[in-house]
């Protein structure tokens, strides 16, 4: 009995391994590949990206400019501060290794995912394996930006959530709440709203609440809840970054036109701001009333430019003229709220385009060409006209309204049917306490939060917003085409044996 143990555990252990080396070695080969054909990691951004402090502040004086930011939260930009102080001289091979470190982490995270949600091994692994060959990861895990950690560390929370539940363990819960917490404080669009509901997933239960994990979410809301009152105390704005008024300006004057904008503007309907495009340098502000906010010498808060001559966004008086670009379009919002909807509807367009689509990945999508252009045969075999349905749910034309089929209904499909599973979790849990089902409910959560925020108040890059929680996406389009799959045949198992007895059963009653 002893020795059959024991070779249990020796097989399980070869096993392990055998998986380990395997996902190791694919990993390797694939990047190998990829560099081969000439992908390379672009750090090109480094010193004019409008998110980025400037390159003496985050050498030189980091963390005045830390504390200083308004226009971003302060995690990617304390990562970047660090890198660049401890590797002066080889900063961006280290860039490139810890993208590389979290491409692998991803691959294993979503092996590992698919084995906790029941997939045997090898669908778990030919799955993670074409995600992380697919053109949004190889593109994103070579540039330097947040779009990718932030997709990297959802799918890492979920798993804690996972064996939060599974293990009812506290040192998960409270793993959980620190990476989300991480996430809060590097992108504004998870807000403290997010984080507040996910305390709930972990505080709801009361297999897993304890002192500790309430003491735990209390700390990681208020770890989140100073960095918002800090930029009330400093900046008169209660949230993690002062560009939402930017931002919202982007959708709303999408939705008139710039003749309507200049227009109200003429009449003194909107503030004079909204004559200039959005995020203008500051100089193009020149005749606008916005007092100065910054005490002087603070470089982060009163330099117009960068060292490379770009605007810089942390400028102190952006946070007055985001909040006049805000005033602006919640007028256009609240007078033209039918256009408004039609932009939304444009926006969620944008959603559903590849990720590739995007001007700053231009360097590696030449070198992935023959890649790209056979997924595009793939989805572009079919359009569909979406002006009719524009005029008639909008009153609206479109400056783009042909789509591929496959863009459209592919996504949309997957959240809908996210939706439904995790509707129904929820009211098991409800009726049974069952809470097995509450990763899926977090990752379909995070999924519909992202693409409703992203999508009501922003118009551009949407696609690339979507990019953060793709693994989630297609960790959820897996489960739920596994669930169909044995749906359709224990159906198909049942009807046939129905049918089996039926002709067994029938003789014998023609004889009786």
């Amino acid at each position: 009995m002893q020795t059959k143990f024991i070779g249990n555990i020796t097989t399980k252990r070869r096993q392990q391994l055998t998986t380990a080396a395997l996902l190791v070695v694919s990993f390797a080969v694939s990047r190998v590949i990829f560099w081969h054909i000439g992908v390379r990691f672009d750090s090109s951004s480094l010193d004019w990206f409008w998110q980025y402090l400037d390159l003496n502040v985050l050498r030189h004086n980091l963390m005045s400019g830390i504390f200083h930011m308004h226009s971003q939260p302060p995690g990617f930009n304390l990562f970047l501060g660090l890198v660049l102080k401890c590797f002066p001289n080889s900063s961006g091979l280290c860039f490139h290794v810890v993208y590389m470190l979290l491409g692998f982490i991803l691959y294993c995270s979503l092996y590992l995912l698919l084995r906790l949600s029941a997939f045997s091994r090898t669908w778990a692994f030919v799955c993670s394996f074409l995600f992380i060959v697919s053109p949004s990861s190889i593109l994103y895990e070579n540039w330097l930006f947040y779009t990718y950690p932030i997709a990297v560390l959802l799918v890492v929370a979920s798993i804690a959530l996972h064996r939060c539940q599974e293990r009812r363990s506290t040192c998960y819960a409270g793993a959980l709440l620190f990476i989300i917490a991480i996430v809060c404080l590097t992108r504004s669009a998870f807000h403290l709203v997010f984080i507040l509901a996910c305390v709930a997933l972990v505080v709801i239960p009361r297999e897993i609440r304890n002192r500790k994990v309430v003491s735990c979410a209390f700390a990681t809301v208020c770890l989140v809840g100073t960095l918002y009152l800090k930029n009330l105390a400093l900046f008169g704005f209660f949230g993690s970054s002062s560009w939402m008024g930017m931002n919202m300006f982007n959708i709303a004057q999408h939705s008139v036109g710039t003749n309507v904008v200049n227009e109200l503007v003429r009449l003194g309907s909107i503030p004079s701001v909204a004559s200039q495009p959005p995020f203008s340098a500051i100089d193009k502000y020149s005749k606008i009333d916005s007092p100065q906010l910054a005490p002087p010498g603070i470089d982060p808060l009163t330099t117009k430019t960068k060292a490379s001559g770009t605007p810089n966004y942390n400028h102190a008086d952006y946070v007055r003229i985001a909040q006049e670009y805000r005033q602006a379009s919640s007028y256009i919002i609240r007078k033209n709220p039918r256009l408004y909807l039609s932009s939304v509807f444009d926006a969620w367009c944008l959603y559903c385009q590849p990720s590739w689509h995007n001007d700053f990945l231009k360097r590696n999508n030449q070198a992935m060409s023959v890649w790209l252009s056979s997924l595009s045969c793939l989805r572009t075999q079919g359009w569909i006209d979406l002006r009719p349905f524009k005029r008639w749910a909008f009153g609206a034309e479109g400056e783009k309204d042909l789509y591929p089929v496959t863009s459209l209904l592919f996504l949309p499909s997957i959240i809908v049917f996210a939706c439904a599973g995790a509707a129904a979790r929820i009211s098991r849990f409800a009726r049974k306490g069952d809470s097995s089902g509450v990763a899926f409910i977090f990752m379909t959560f995070t999924v519909i939060y992202v693409a409703v925020l992203g999508n009501a108040f922003e118009y551009g890059e949407n696609n690339r917003f979507r990019v953060e929680t793709d693994p989630l996406i297609f960790l959820l389009g897996a489960i739920i085409a596994r669930d169909a799959y044995s749906y359709a045949m224990q159906r198909m198992f049942r009807r046939h044996a129905n049918k089996s007895v039926d002709a067994y059963v029938s003789p014998g009653a023609d004889t009786g």
